[in-house]
């Protein structure tokens, strides 16, 4: 995460906190933050500690699930295994997309 990126995440994290300790509803703070409802609904949700939205826990919560996320890959060993088989058959890479 870039400075410029994990700053503004920083500052978002800790706008919800005092958002939410001045009382404020998730529709006021989605309108100040310019974001969906549904977005600081998820985050206030996904990130509790001990009952409430703390940022700088939060902040670790989310890095430590983005560093255990599995991460998302199209190849399967046993496709792959079948595309290179039709390779060395001479088949083109068009002919085994279609």
């Amino acid at each position: 995460m870039s400075t410029i990126s994990a700053t503004a995440f920083f500052l978002k994290e800790y706008q919800i906190s005092a958002f939410l300790q001045t009382g404020r509803s998730h529709t006021d703070i989605n309108e100040t933050l310019n974001r969906s409802k549904s977005t600081i609904s998820r985050e206030i949700y996904r990130n509790p500690f001990e009952g409430t939205y703390e940022p700088c826990v939060t902040h670790v919560i989310a890095m430590t699930r983005r560093k255990s996320a599995e991460k998302a890959t199209k190849q399967n060993p046993e496709v792959l295994q079948i595309v290179r088989k039709w390779l060395r058959l001479g088949w083109s890479p068009e002919s085994i997309i279609y």
